[in-house]
């Protein structure tokens, strides 16, 4: 199905009631001495099968690239993923989760409830980021991150 800022939208996929998918992304150029201009949304969501958006999660609409999520991913309660981020299958995003632009998680990954996740971070297969942590540098595939700052605790 194509629509809208959709550039895929899988039949299956649940999205309850108040979450938002393709949100105008909050991105600005800032130049010292200037007012911050607004990035303008080049790129779409693709939402794979069986992914299922709970109430006021928010996924938003794709700048340069495709904000793409995975098939068989759960995006809890309130979780925010951030403009072109790539989101890999079988992955599990608990509420208030919050990830940032230009991230790239990988397959079967766990964000844990309140993570936060910078901008233009990536996280390997298989990660689990722990609750409350704030990832602000790549995750090694399969390690165990928490804390703020986020540290490998185990792999």
């Amino acid at each position: 199905m194509r629509s809208g800022i959709y550039d895929y939208y899988a039949e299956n996929a649940a999205v309850h009631i108040t979450a938002t998918v393709g949100s105008r992304p909050f991105s600005y150029i800032r130049r010292t001495g200037e007012r911050p201009v607004a990035k303008v949304p080049a790129a779409r969501v693709t939402l794979g099968d069986r992914v299922e958006l709970f109430a006021h999660a928010n996924i938003d609409q794709g700048i340069e690239r495709n904000t793409a999520i995975g098939d068989d991913v759960k995006i809890a309660q309130f979780a925010h993923v951030g403009h072109d981020t790539i989101i890999g299958a079988r992955t599990v995003i608990c509420p208030h989760a919050f990830i940032a632009g230009h991230v790239d998680v990988g397959v079967d990954c766990y964000i844990g409830a309140n993570a936060s996740v910078m901008q233009r971070v990536s996280i390997g297969d298989g990660a689990k980021v722990g609750i409350g942590a704030v990832v602000i540098c790549d995750v090694p595939a399969g390690a165990t991150v928490s804390g703020n700052p986020a540290r490998v605790v185990s792999r």
